[in-house]
């Protein structure tokens, strides 16, 4: 079968222009879902100082034996309900099979069974205790700002294909040029 040249340009045209749709295409999606992925993050940061800090609030209360009275109660209340909450919404927004979210989440039950005789942590285990669990999350935040800032994997793909693209239309461009 042959192609006339004209017939051939108009083919060449659609194909072109429908990969640079479908590229456009790829490049808003994986645009969206790192923008949804960075609002993930923000919140997650704001429920992992949320937690260590109405922890640490309840820890001091417990050290100075405040919540035995009925006034001191209803201040402390309200850092277990916070810290109840924290605790959920951290849990829901881990995924429990990888690497890092495991270890914040076990960090997560190390202190609620420091917690969960109303027993009073000591200084150098709560600290030890924050100290790590700080750095988990510190990881966890680092390693999902990376996946934003790299793009998703199909973002990856498209973008690295692009590329070698452009390089190869230079170099017959140039090899082209070269020979006239």
């Amino acid at each position: 079968m042959n192609i006339p040249d004209a017939s051939l340009g108009s083919i060449i045209a659609a194909t072109v222009a429908g990969a640079i749709s479908l590229t456009s295409l790829i490049v808003s999606k994986e645009n969206k879902t790192s923008e949804f992925r960075q609002l993930w993050i923000d919140s997650l940061r704001s429920e992992l100082s949320a937690f260590i800090s109405h922890i640490m609030e309840t820890r001091r209360h417990r050290a100075w034996g405040r919540e035995n009275s009925d006034d001191a109660w209803e201040t402390i209340s309200e850092n277990y309900k916070t810290i109840n909450e924290s605790i959920t919404s951290i849990r829901l927004r881990l995924n429990p099979t990888e690497k890092l979210s495991k270890k914040v989440l076990g960090l997560l039950r190390e202190y609620e069974k420091a917690f969960a005789t109303n027993s009073v942590p000591g200084d150098d285990d709560f600290n030890k205790l924050n100290h790590e669990f700080v750095e988990a999350a510190q990881q966890l935040l680092k390693a999902e700002w990376k996946r934003v800032r790299n793009g998703e994997v199909v973002f990856q793909i498209v973008r690295a294909t692009s590329f070698a693209m452009l390089i190869s239309g230079l170099v017959v461009l140039f090899h082209q040029l070269s020979y006239q």
